[in-house]
Order: C-alpha cells, then sequence, then structure tokens
C-alpha cells in the first residue's frame, strides 16, 4: 500500500539521551503528516539502544516507516576537527552527511529533536527550492538578542535578517552533491572555529545567499513575537535552555505534553519534569549567559581585527 504513495526524507539526528524528546517529536509529526504521502524517517546515530529504538517505533501514527542508520564511519573521518561545547554532542553534525548518505533523495527534510510538528508536513517539503542549497526560517533568537545579532554580522560576516536557525531544513541534496558541500564543510573546519552556534553558523557561511525564507510558523521558538500574533505555529522548536520536559512555564510546553504523554516515553519524561533541580536550573542560566560572552568577546575580536587591518 505504502509503495504507491509519494515519500517524503525526514532526518533526524540522536542519542540515547535525546531519545525520549524525538519519541514526542516523531508522534507529532507523523499524527499530523497527510495520509497522501509516506513519511520515510531516517534516525541517523552513532549508538541508540535496542529499547529506545523499539520505543521510537512505537511512537509512528499514520502513513510512515521509521530506520535507524549508523554513521559512526562517516563522523570518524572529520571526527577529531569537530567543535563541541556545553550540551552540545557531535549528532549536531550528522545533517552535513545526508546527502553522500543518501544519493537516492533529490531533496529532503532535516529536523531537531525539540520540535513539535503540529502541521502537515509535506507543505513544508513541497516549497518550491529552485537551484538553493536550502529552505529555512529565520533565526528569531539571534535576530531579537542583539549580542547575538552582532556576532553573526562582524564575525561570520552574516546579515542577521539572513541568518537562520538549522533545526528545521529543507534540504536540496542534489545540489549538496553537486557542490560538494560536504568538502566545503570539511575544509572550513580545518580553517576556522565556530564556536557560538557550530554546526549552525558553519552552514549559514556555507549557503550564505542560497537559501529559500521560509515562514516563521515553521520554526517557531518559544518566545513572543508580532509576526503571528496568538496564532498556532506549524512547527515550534524549543531551542532555548528552558525546555519544556524540565520547567513548567514554556510556551508552547502544552503542545509538546500533548504528544509526549501519547509515547512510551511518557513516564520517564514526567519525572524528569519533577526531579529537575534548582541546582539544573541555575546551570542552564549560567550557560546562556556564558554563551551571551562568548559571542560578544568574539564579536568584538572581529571589529578589532578589522580596524586593525583598515
Amino acid at each position: 500500500m505504502n509503495a504507491s504513495k509519494p515519500i517524503i526524507p525526514i532526518f533526524f539526528s540522536t542519542d540515547d539521551n535525546y531519545a525520549p524528546y524525538l519519541g514526542a517529536a516523531i508522534r507529532s509529526l507523523t499524527q499530523n503528516a497527510s495520509r497522501d504521502h509516506l513519511c520515510k524517517i531516517y534516525v541517523l546515530t552513532t549508538s541508540l539502544s535496542g529499547s529506545n529504538c523499539r520505543a521510537l517505533r512505537r511512537c509512528i501514527k499514520g502513513c510512515a516507516e521509521l530506520e535507524f542508520v549508523n554513521v559512526q564511519e562517516s563522523l570518524d573521518r572529520i571526527s577529531s576537527k569537530l567543535h563541541l561545547r556545553d550540551y552540545y554532542s557531535k549528532a549536531t553534525y550528522y545533517r552535513f552527511f545526508i546527502a553522500e548518505l543518501f544519493p537516492q533523495y533529490e531533496k529532503a527534510v532535516y529536523l531537531d529533536c525539540d520540535i513539535i510538528v503540529n502541521g502537515d508536513i509535506s507543505e513544508l517539503y513541497n516549497v518550491d527550492l529552485g537551484n538553493n542549497l536550502l529552505g529555512a526560517v529565520r533565526d528569531e533568537v539571534v535576530y531579537q538578542t542583539p549580542v547575538f545579532s552582532e556576532y553573526v554580522e562582524r564575525v561570520l560576516e552574516v546579515s542577521r535578517n539572513s541568518y537562520f536557525n538549522a533545526g528545521v531544513l529543507l534540504l536540496n541534496l542534489a545540489e549538496f552533491r553537486h557542490r560538494d558541500i560536504l568538502g566545503s564543510f570539511t575544509k572550513l573546519l580545518s580553517k576556522r572555529r565556530f564556536d557560538v552556534a557550530q554546526d549552525q553558523d558553519y552552514l549559514n557561511v556555507i549557503s550564505y545567499g542560497s537559501v529559500v525564507k521560509i515562514g516563521i510558523e515553521w520554526n517557531k521558538p518559544p518566545i513572543v513575537d508580532e509576526i503571528l500574533g496568538s496564532s498556532i505555529p506549524k512547527l515550534v522548536h524549543f531551542n532555548l535552555n528552558r525546555k519544556p520536559w524540565n520547567y513548567e512555564d514554556v510556551m508552547y510546553g502544552d503542545l509538546f505534553w500533548h504528544y509526549a504523554l501519547q509515547t512510551p516515553f511518557a513516564e520517564r519524561l514526567v519525572e524528569g519534569l519533577g526531579a529537575y533541580s534548582e541546582e539544573s536550573r541555575r546551570r542552564d542560566q549560567n550557560d546562556f549567559y556564558r554563551l551571551c560572552r562568548l559571542a560578544a568577546r568574539q564579536a568584538s575580536e572581529a571589529e578589532l581585527t578589522v580596524l586593525c587591518n583598515a
């Protein structure tokens, strides 16, 4: 039955730590996806327990299939060059390998695990990319936070209005292969080190000028903005330190729990919410302040370099 349906390739990357949040994402995505398509979901990983794999399969609802793909061999080739910070893991870099690992696809959707899909993913997939590398949503957190805006413009030399969030991407895989984006990424790793948003910074630099802008309803962070107003977004991205599974007052947190409680991870998630300590909350706040200071310092250094070379 599924063989006759058009396929939407969808990629996530995770490890065991993020499996419960991925479960909620998969449940929301498959529950709201059009039955006219087959959502072919690939989970990129290097180590995922058998119990988590089985639980994730049980999160699927509707017309979808799930496959786990080990990317250890691909990661090993450049592992020593990858830069990590705070809660980031190497899984954040997996999206660079998709085009080469899946030559059968011309186009695909990439999603972070900390999202809830509240709309039909086929609408995002059907956005016309033309010859552009990808489609993405402007990073509203960066745009609304002066220290981060200055960082992307001074250090990355990317306009704050053009800088996108890489947690939701519509990828032109054919163009990625044609332009050898994986090769460009590997070379850039050897020349420059980005510590603030890491893989997202690399993607913004490499694809600058070749991005189709997608509406914020497809990558809405839990912050107030004037674009959507009171409208419910089609995709919520919990990309700040305050996650709904750790804090009870996160914007759109009710959407996360609506789907999370339908998954095999529900009990674990509820227990985790109750057990999140004040020390952990202070650490989250300190991590954010440290990131702001890092962005400010690098922006100042970049400005000083420009002045010295003038």
